[in-house]
């Protein structure tokens, strides 16, 4: 696959760096007392050696790893090497110590620090298990409870010109069994969200904020081997572009195999696994006796249903279906759509579709989201949202959209072209095209107020009320 896996960018925790070295510095002051209990004698042996150096880079760092709340483990080892720089300064300016002492001792906090974040390390991944399992059980002792909470998320990509906002404050939740779309035009940021829930990002992108929490659990704090243990597992992702999904030179069961090995190991036999490929065949309707075939054997309609059972192939709660009906004929689109509609009411699995085409988001979904330049700026249930529109980029599109059932009109241009994200507009992104746009437009961003209370339906404009009301098809007030 094209994109690699890029956790969030570290960031240096001083505090806690500095409360680290204070600890090594305070352990060697007093373990230098207990070693030389009088003037000019030292305890004898090695080990009491090794003690003075390993144990006050070890619990320095340890503290500063807990201080630094567990997401970096190298926090310690800074500590350790901001104690070996004091070491190196004091005796450069005229230490009682000579140099190479200095440097020993300096060696031993650096190594002591390593020791300590290790620790710090696997101390972090054990509590985050931990509390991952007891969210998982408040979870599912709660049906009403949100399975995927995403609140502020925002997201950037450098490039040589500037850093472009691509993702920036998109709030919204996801229940179980629920199936949500969001729809733009092409570069609105879809896709862009997409990846950051499964953090796929390349190495260019970095989180600016926000959260994803998934049974309680944030996402965006998670180590890369956590999050490689939670993709497939617990969020998985039908590809844009079904060919570019698979590498060409094994069978397709090798590839689903291989997925299922990594996250289920030793826990499934050979004969299981080819059992569970079969029957993942069967229900997103492919012949069990196509699973040993390579991906150019299969047809563009195939090789999507083999995308959609690679997914499915380690019982993930939430699947992301990024266009997946792109480049197939309406016959086939409508029959994809059908068996993944079928498929998460069989499984009770809850969808996110990502889609330019309005008219599948209205097929599929319960709740839909509008995003325009990398904001979201309408989320409601589908059916409101298509029947009474509030953001004017909301009703645009629908105007420039065809009907096959309702009565004929002209359809409206959306005039105008969405802003360089690089420098995008100030205030509401969608002033330089919007008919209703005034002076506080330009100048404030608004965020999402919930304008129906008993539907949910929430909109990001300040003339909201200015968009006419689309009473029936084809009629407006």
């Amino acid at each position: 696959m094209s994109a690699t896996p890029a956790s969030r960018p570290p960031r240096l925790n001083l505090p806690a760096i500095v409360l680290g070295v204070a600890v090594i510095a305070l352990l060697n002051l007093w373990l230098g007392a207990w070693i030389t209990p009088a003037e000019g004698q030292y305890r004898p042996g090695y080990l009491v050696i090794l003690v003075a150096l390993l144990l006050p880079g070890f619990l320095g760092a340890l503290v500063s790893g807990l201080a630094a709340r567990h997401r970096f483990p190298t926090h310690g080892l800074m500590a350790g090497l901001g104690m070996f720089l004091v070491e190196l300064i004091w005796g450069a300016v005229g230490g009682e110590l000579a140099i190479g002492t200095v440097i020993v001792r300096a060696l031993g906090f650096a190594s002591g620090a390593a020791l300590g974040g290790q620790a710090a390390g696997r101390m972090a991944s054990y509590l985050r298990s931990a509390r991952a399992e007891a969210a998982d059980r408040v979870a599912g002792a709660s049906d009403t409870a949100p399975l995927l909470e995403v609140d502020g998320l925002s997201m950037h990509y450098r490039t040589s010109i500037g850093w472009v906002s691509a993702v920036d404050g998109v709030s919204f939740e996801l229940r179980k069994g629920e199936a949500l779309g969001l729809v733009g035009e092409s570069g609105c940021g879809k896709t862009s969200v997409a990846m950051s829930l499964l953090r796929l990002l390349p190495e260019n992108a970095e989180f600016r904020g926000g959260s994803v929490r998934l049974n309680g659990v944030d996402l965006l704090d998670m180590t890369e081997d956590e999050m490689r243990s939670r993709r497939w597992s617990d969020i998985a992702m039908v590809f844009q572009g079904a060919m570019n999904a698979w590498n060409p030179v094994y069978t397709v069961y090798e590839q689903i195999r291989e997925a299922m090995v990594t996250h289920f190991g030793g826990e499934l036999t050979e004969e299981q696994i080819r059992d569970r490929v079969g029957e993942l065949f069967d229900l997103v309707g492919l012949n069990r006796a196509m699973v040993d075939r390579y991906p150019h054997e299969f047809s563009g309609g195939m090789r999507q249903r083999a995308v959609i059972a690679m997914a499915l192939s380690c019982d993930p709660q939430v699947i992301i279906a990024d266009e997946p009906t792109t480049a197939l004929d309406v016959i086939v689109q409508d029959q994809i759509l059908q068996e993944l509609k079928q498929v998460q009411t069989a499984l009770g699995m809850s969808i996110i579709y990502i889609s330019h085409d309005i008219a599948v988001i209205a097929e599929v979904t319960e709740v839909m989201g509008v995003m325009y330049a990398g904001r979201l700026v309408e989320l409601g249930p589908t059916a409101e949202v298509f029947s009474r529109p509030r953001h004017p980029y909301t009703y645009l599109l629908l105007r420039s959209t065809p009907s096959v059932t309702g009565p004929r009109r002209v359809l409206a241009p959306l005039e105008g072209e969405p802003p360089n994200l690089v420098d995008p507009p100030t205030g509401c992104r969608f002033h330089p095209r919007c008919p209703y746009a005034d002076q506080r437009c330009r100048e404030e961003n608004p965020a999402i107020e919930v304008i129906d209370p008993q539907s949910g339906h929430g909109v990001a404009c300040w003339n909201w009320g200015s968009v006419p009301v689309r009473i029936s098809k084809g009629v407006e007030a």
